[in-house]
């Protein structure tokens, strides 16, 4: 792996639920990573010979596998991902070509140039994800954009897509042509998300009703 060079990373939403991930390094870096990853409902094993209090206690409820001692490269057996959260750098890149080797995507915290995937900033908000991503260059940037983001993203939005996907439900059981589907979401979608969001069925099923006179 190359470093000095510019990186064009892609943004794509990846099905995590029991995907191996292994994590190197048990600190406070290490536990972020750790959290985001288990609210995504993945497999988390840790390798550090010092560990967290917060990550003792994770390992003692089950959420993550705790592996008390120094990294080796035979860590990587079974792994789908790997993050390196240490402060030591030589670990840092053997870590990152260990994974190469073996056809491992690896990020490397703070370090882009060793990275082959980064962790975006991630706002969850029930179905509602967004991520952000400054390509590992500039995390407070990201972290900035998460805060606004959040804000923005009210409860006017989950109630938003609540009654959207009812819709889009509805119209799928009542119209059989797909392109007369599309436009009445369109026409609905053009309106405001506190006027579709405070709809009741009743109103629903009405404007639904006008729209495919």
């Amino acid at each position: 792996m190359k470093s000095g060079t510019e990186k064009n990373y892609f943004p794509f939403f990846l099905d995590i639920s029991n995907k191996k991930f292994l994590v190197v390094g048990g600190g406070k870096v290490a536990e972020r990573k750790i959290r985001s990853l288990l609210r995504f409902n993945a497999k988390v094993k840790v390798v550090s010979p010092k560990i967290g209090r917060n990550l003792k206690v994770m390992a003692e409820k089950g959420l993550i596998c705790l592996e008390s001692k120094e990294y080796e490269t035979s860590d990587l057996k079974g792994i789908d991902f790997v993050i390196s959260a240490t402060n030591d750098g030589n670990l840092n890149r053997k870590i990152s070509e260990d994974a190469e080797k073996k056809g491992i995507i690896a990020n490397v915290v703070d370090d882009p140039s060793l990275c082959s995937f980064v962790m975006p900033s991630i706002v969850k908000k029930g179905p509602i994800v967004v991520a952000i991503s400054t390509s590992g260059n500039l995390p407070l940037l990201s972290k900035k954009l998460r805060k606004d983001i959040q804000k923005m993203l009210n409860a006017d939005y989950l109630r938003y897509f609540s009654r959207m996907s009812k819709i889009r439900r509805m119209l799928k059981r009542e119209i059989q042509d797909r392109k007369a589907r599309e436009k009445i979401l369109r026409n609905i979608s053009s309106l405001g998300v506190k006027e579709v969001a405070r709809m009741n069925i009743r109103e629903i099923k009405k404007l639904v009703g006008s729209m495919k006179k």
